[in-house]
């Protein structure tokens, strides 16, 4: 049937947009910033952010709302759209939709709150500082304190993005 085809192809967008979110954080938070960002040379730190923040935080964008919004339709389609809030009621099932989908909504408002927010602040502070002078005391302090938010916050999404996919397996 033509609604089983559907609900496949949405449930595959929804598992493949949730690994790109998950794993692009991840791999992100833990691998990427920390080496350039708090470990490499400072002439390479701000060019490094300049470069990617933009295309990120797009890429970010496109993976968490394909996630969000095939889950929403993914729900619709199992059980229906009359019926939808019956999905929530399913023991056990339903529970562990709404941990998911509870802790997916708040990994992504703290991404976009927080880690793209506290990311440009970041870009905005180290681009005030001329290209060939070293930053005062008080901007390199700043910028530890926000490139130390960034990470502190990248990382919570990774945890609240593993426990949404925890709980939806």
């Amino acid at each position: 049937r033509m609604s089983d085809t559907l609900t496949w192809i949405v449930r595959i967008v929804h598992i493949f947009s949730a690994i790109m979110w998950l794993g692009a954080a991840m791999l992100f938070s833990m691998l990427i910033a920390p080496r350039v960002l708090r470990d490499g040379p400072p002439a390479i730190r701000r060019p490094f952010l300049e470069a990617v923040l933009g295309p990120l935080t797009r890429y970010f964008a496109i993976a968490t709302v394909l996630t969000l919004l095939s889950g929403f339709i993914l729900v619709g389609q199992i059980f229906g759209w009359a019926n939808y809030n019956a999905a929530f009621k399913v023991p056990r099932y339903g529970t562990a939709l709404s941990v998911g989908i509870l802790f997916g909504i708040i990994a992504a408002t703290v991404g976009f709150g927080g880690v793209a927010r506290t990311g440009k602040k970041l870009l905005a502070t180290m681009q005030s500082v001329p290209a060939n002078a070293p930053p005062s005391a008080e901007k390199q302090a700043e910028m530890m304190a926000l490139g130390k938010r960034v990470g502190m916050l990248g990382m919570l999404v990774v945890l609240l993005g593993t426990v949404a996919i925890g709980a939806m397996t």
